[in-house]
């Protein structure tokens, strides 16, 4: 009996390994055909196309050498497809489960189902929602998986002495060139004396001894982090720096206190916050019952798959009593030293991007202890598995609403690019580009200057970025010292720089539904609910900078065919009119607008001056007139703003001299001047 239940424990069994690869597909693949390009996978697609796989290593020589290696060779295999991108980073979170799952097995050998169930619950864990930004995190989840398998070489060596210096070697390098990958999975090196003490927990031997087996196991390892972390202290690098010990000095009582709260409240937030986040969707109201059916089909695909995973592992063999709790003091352990890279650079962890992506080694402990807790639930294997099942299809369907956010996000970065587009077909080159807007989720400034230089500047062959998106907010007070004209701008872009000059900016204002707006510091200063930073910024817009001409290819290849012509194209192509002078155009693409005229409210109206503008100066003033009308019934602040506009039509000259014309237009300006109650200037 005994030799029946080693053979059903030992034996490999594909099917496993298979069904966490359907699982894989079940979470994060539904949706992919429809998502975009978001955050660092933008700059990083950018460097491929422009330079090609080998600018990588160059790309991340300063903070993450070792990656831009991985770099080269994954880019070199995918290329440019963004479907293939999500394909392989579901491939990289699938080999990353089973390299967790294998340390699991070799620590604790009788636990097969342990095992399997934190590789399931490893692929769906719902504290981390940035598995859709494949280019980047692909490459974190195989940096994890090497690091894990450093951490099984290492208990290979120590369970197999006969083999001990090749399996050494091995997880030695793979340990290094982990650290130099990515830091954040460094704080974990304090994992392997533990994992080496729970696998000879049932060797002979004192407690004594096998402490000093343990310690003597991890000594070289020790010696590789404590090289690593000599050079990340004493190397210039954008991370975050490492403000621990300067906190310490100036507040030696505070600091450890406030270290320790956070420590515990990130903690919690990785595993009672992250698994409650399951729960978050279940209210179907409101909910399209397009998207309500494809939830319940990804919950109960995924819950089908894993019960069946499960199901394999039936008369799995237990440990002895003595051994229940280890791998949950393991992962409580796991849970205060993972986070170290977080918080010894003043870093914060929170359930929401891009700060969720701190989850990723706390992880380790979060997913272990919940794999352990339902390994320990008092109910029989059908119960229990059941249960397993329902969790794991929980949070792959919470995947599916984040894949839903991703995508919403990637509609209106098609929306602002295609504006952008109509609006500006040509940019001068070396233009800084100031924007202030909350319309992206998912993307910074820094990473939609990826874009821009790649439609604007289509045959980039230089290592001089022709133009660069500065975030108003973000950026005033450290890369944009202040909002005066004359200050240099050059900013660094990995592989790439940026030169420029306030004196040399455009600004816009991007507040869906409200249509993108260049701001001229002229006509503009009305401009209806303008925040702070643009009111600021307001002097330096250089709209002459924008030019007409034919508009790049690149804008369809990358974010789709254009949008159906409606308000805002209108709006977009009305306004460049206008800016070269081309009035008649701009009362015809007015004409083309109000025919089919959406419904607008608040600062929306304000929208409608560049079409009375172009009605005005066509000499169309009853059209103007009618159109201002109009305004002033969306918005009561609009009135202020067409007292202003048509005090600047009767102090600029007539367009014309037939009398018929200038009658008309004295009528209609001393009727605005009425139906306003302007007041003489």
């Amino acid at each position: 009996m005994m030799e029946k239940t080693s053979k059903r424990v030992n034996h490999f069994n594909w099917t496993i390994p298979l069904g966490l690869f359907i699982l894989s597909l079940i979470a994060y693949l539904p949706l992919a055909p429809s998502l975009g390009i978001y955050w660092d996978d933008w700059p990083s697609l950018w460097f491929l196309h422009f330079f090609g796989p080998t600018i990588f290593p160059k790309a991340f020589a300063i903070d993450r050498p070792a990656q831009g290696w991985l770099f080269l060779l994954t880019t070199s295999l995918v290329g440019e497809s963004m479907l293939a991108w999500q394909i392989f980073g579901v491939l990289a979170r699938w080999l990353c489960s089973l390299a967790f799952a294998w340390m699991i097995w070799l620590i604790w050998p009788q636990r097969k189902l342990l095992a399997a169930v934190a590789a399931a619950l490893f692929i769906v864990y719902p504290g981390f929602s940035q598995q859709f930004i494949p280019i980047t995190y692909s490459h974190q989840f195989l940096v994890y998986s090497i690091f894990l398998v450093s951490l099984s070489c290492m208990l290979l060596a120590s369970r197999h002495p006969e083999r001990y210096w090749p399996l050494t070697l091995c997880g030695l390098a793979l340990d290094a060139w982990s650290m130099f990958a990515l830091e954040y999975f460094f704080g974990l090196e304090l994992i392997r004396p533990a994992l080496l003490l729970a696998a000879c927990q049932g060797s002979a031997g004192k407690s004594a001894e096998r402490l000093r087996h343990a310690l003597k196991q991890w000594l070289p390892y020790a010696v590789i982090a404590g090289l690593f972390l000599a050079w990340r202290v004493t190397h210039t690098t954008p991370r975050g720096n490492i403000t621990l010990l300067n906190e310490l000095s100036s507040a030696p009582q505070q600091t450890p206190f406030t270290l320790g709260v956070t420590i515990l409240q990130d903690a919690f937030a990785s595993t009672v916050g992250a698994w409650a986040r399951i729960f978050a969707h279940l209210n179907p109201v409101e909910v399209k019952p397009a998207v309500l059916i494809a939830y319940l089909l990804v919950i109960a695909s995924g819950a089908t798959t894993t019960f069946s995973i499960l199901r394999r592992l039936r008369g799995e063999a237990r440990l002895s009593d003595g051994n229940l709790w280890q791998p949950i003091l393991i992962g409580l352990y796991a849970l205060l030293i993972g986070g170290w890279p977080v918080w010894a650079t003043n870093m914060h962890l929170e359930l929401s991007f891009p700060w969720d992506r701190f989850t990723l080694p706390l992880m380790f402990g979060g997913v272990l202890i919940f794999a352990a807790l339902f390994d320990q639930l008092p109910l029989t294997q059908s119960p229990k598995f059941f249960l397993i099942s329902l969790i794991v299809g929980l949070s792959s369907g919470v995947h599916l609403f984040s894949a839903l956010d991703y995508r919403l996000s990637w509609s209106k970065q098609q929306e602002f690019f295609w504006q952008l587009a109509w609006r500006a077909p040509v940019i001068q080159p070396n233009t800084l580009v100031l924007i202030s807007t909350d319309a992206f989720r998912y993307v910074t400034d820094n990473s939609l200057s990826a874009p821009l230089n790649w439609v604007y500047a289509p045959e980039q062959d230089s290592a001089r970025m022709p133009y660069q998106f500065f975030d108003l907010e973000a950026r005033l007070g450290s890369d944009l010292p202040a909002l005066s004209e004359g200050i240099p701008i050059i900013h660094d872009y990995r592989a790439t720089h940026f030169e420029g000059s306030t004196s040399q900016a455009v600004v816009i204002f991007y507040d869906p539904p409200r249509c993108l707006k260049v701001i001229d510091p002229i006509l503009d200063g009305d401009l209806l609910n303008k925040p702070e930073d643009i009111a600021e910024a307001l002097p330096l817009s250089r709209p002459y900078l924008i030019q007409d001409g034919e508009l790049s290819s690149e804008v369809e290849r990358l974010f789709g065919p254009p949008p159906e012509r409606e308000w805002c194209y209108y709006f977009e192509k009305a306004e460049l009119a206008g800016q070269l002078g081309d009035w008649a155009k701009a009362a015809a693409l007015a004409d083309q607008a109000l025919s089919n005229m959406p419904k607008l409210e608040g600062g929306q109206a304000y929208e409608l001056v560049t079409f009375i503008r172009g009605y005005a100066y066509s000499n169309r003033w009853e059209k103007a007139l009618a159109l201002s009308r109009r305004g002033a019934e969306i918005s009561d602040k609009m009135p202020q703003v067409l007292c202003d506009l048509w005090s600047q039509f009767a102090a600029s000259p007539p367009t014309a001299n037939a009398p018929t014309e200038s009658k008309a237009r004295e009528s209609a300006i001393e009727q605005a001047m009425q139906l306003f109650q302007c007041h003489p200037h």
